[in-house]
């Protein structure tokens, strides 16, 4: 998310050490919950999908 007059955060969901896997289930929700409690932010939302289904519904 960017705001004026402020540098733009990146932060990568995947690890290196476990072969480019996305974060843990848990560290995902606590990600979404810290942008936005009430999953309203489309980050947040998409980030606490992301935890509940990592292959987007792919099985």
């Amino acid at each position: 998310m960017e705001q004026p007059g402020h540098a733009p955060v990146r932060m990568w969901l995947r690890e290196p050490a476990r072969k480019g896997a996305l974060l843990p289930q848990k560290q995902l929700v606590a990600l979404a919950q810290a942008i936005d409690p009430t999953m309203q932010h489309p980050v947040a939302r998409r980030l606490h999908e992301l935890a509940a289904d990592p292959l987007g519904g792919i099985h």
